[in-house]
């Protein structure tokens, strides 16, 4: 029995061959004086009409084929072919909205939908927008993702208009992870529509999201607005107006600071005007700014947390800095606690309000942790991607490499968890206490490649 790869080699083999004679009878069938042979011609060509049909369903065969080498394969063809590519193009589509309809909670979309969704969005043709805004429209979330940040991405300026009415999607209330796609493609449009489109949507934002809106905000000048004066400045002075009215009502709460002696926010006079607004210090666990709302500290309390470091246990240094960071937490925002060594556990099911009294029984949690065996990290790391869908940022201390778990190699664990955080969006930070070189670079490159930072205990 001919195996799906042969049966798929073979029939790319007999599309080649059909192309190589195409053009031959084109001519044919455009010559005068030969009726035969035009009406020959002209029914060959009818054929292989049929026979592109034929060719996108090889295509998409390929595509929706269980093996991911399969997908692979034909993905490279496709690369490497952009004409092909683009007469595929739905074929290309539809494998992508199989894939979707094969997604479950716990397992995300395979690379070869991601590779699709980049294949389309470097066409950066027409068709290929369309073709993203209808996968953008898709059910399934991770999808539908997929297709925001290709949008996004490759500046598909005339999608726009789509992305802006994203926010009344159900999805855009109920995910962090959807929010996020649809802010971060906007941005990523530099363009005024997408501007003045966050500025409206800055209204619903706090936390990581509102921190990221402001950053490009701080960076617009006459130039993002295409030299249109009048324009820029209408934005600046709606922004002034928004920032204007958030610091009233943070004045008005029992509770609002606003002494700048008290280091609570900073000024910078070299900054230009509209930098030149109030700006809270935030804070920081081991020097890492803490912008989030919705944040989860992980600890590694494994055996080899025993160990001197700076004249006292490792561990009982960590929960000291941890502690001091949860009696800091404000009222605003919410956390969890994930402790780990072979075993992983959570301090709650979920994340919780930081009020006075969930913020004792969490530092009771904290100072009852003993010592471990192993360092389950992958473990923790899998728990932290599944834990809250409004969580936000994760901060994970470790002393060592990971040495037991589903997943135990360095470049095992970046893999799936960089590939599967593309479908949640958390800011993974990382603090590594007296880690070697090679775990102190994965902790790094964990970081830097989900939006997070990584610091060097001392």
């Amino acid at each position: 029995m001919v195996s799906v790869q042969a049966e798929i080699g073979l029939l790319f083999l007999v599309q080649v061959q059909i192309h190589w004679v195409m053009d031959d009878l084109n001519r044919l069938a455009s010559m005068k004086n030969s009726g035969i042979f035009r009406t020959f011609a002209s029914c060959i060509l009818g054929l292989f009409a049929f026979g592109n049909v034929f060719a996108n369903d090889i295509v998409f065969r390929s595509l929706v084929a269980p093996s991911e080498n399969t997908r692979f394969r034909e993905i490279n063809r496709l690369q490497l072919n952009v004409e092909r590519l683009t007469k595929s193009l739905d074929s290309v589509v539809q494998a992508i909205e199989r894939h979707g309809e094969e997604v479950s909670d716990h397992r995300p979309p395979e690379a070869s939908t991601v590779a699709l969704c980049e294949l389309i969005g470097k066409l950066k043709s027409e068709d290929a927008q369309a073709a993203l805004v209808r996968l953008m429209k898709h059910r399934d979330l991770n999808v539908s993702m997929l297709a925001i940040g290709q949008l996004g991405h490759h500046r598909y300026l005339d999608s726009i208009d789509e992305l802006k009415g994203l926010p009344r999607r159900e999805a855009y209330l109920d995910s962090y992870a959807f929010r996020f796609s649809v802010i971060r493609s906007l941005i990523e449009m530099n363009h005024p529509d997408a501007t003045e489109a966050l500025l409206l949507l800055r209204r619903g934002l706090d936390g990581q999201l509102q921190y990221h809106v402001d950053r490009y905000f701080d960076e617009q000048t006459i130039e993002d607005f295409n030299g249109d004066q009048v324009r820029f400045e209408a934005f600046s002075k709606r922004l002034d107006e928004g920032f204007s009215s958030q610091m009233t009502q943070v004045a008005d709460e029992p509770q609002a600071r606003l002494a700048s002696v008290s280091g609570l926010f900073k000024l910078s006079d070299s900054e230009p005007a509209s930098l030149n607004r109030l700006k809270f210090a935030p804070q920081e666990y081991y020097g890492i700014e803490i912008h989030s709302k919705r944040l989860l500290f992980i600890l590694d309390h494994s055996s080899s947390m025993k160990d001197p470091w700076y004249g006292m246990p490792r561990l009982d240094r960590a929960k000291g800095e941890l502690i001091k960071a949860i009696r800091a937490l404000p009222g605003d925002v919410e956390f969890g606690i994930v402790a780990f060594h072979t075993r992983v556990h959570q301090w709650n099911d979920g994340l919780v309000e930081a009020t006075i009294e969930n913020k004792d029984l969490a530092i009771e949690f904290v100072r009852g942790l003993g010592y471990g065996d192993r360092t389950n990290t992958y473990g923790a790391l899998r728990t932290a991607l599944d834990y809250d869908a409004d969580l936000e940022a994760v901060y994970l201390l470790t002393d060592g490499k990971p040495t037991i778990g589903e997943l135990v190699s360095h470049q095992s664990i970046l893999m799936d968890i960089l590939h599967r955080n593309r479908f949640r969006h958390l800011n993974l930070n990382t603090i590594g206490v007296a880690v070697d070189g090679f775990t102190q670079g994965f902790l790094k490159r964990l970081a830097d490649e989900s939006g997070g930072q990584f610091r060097l205990a001392n």
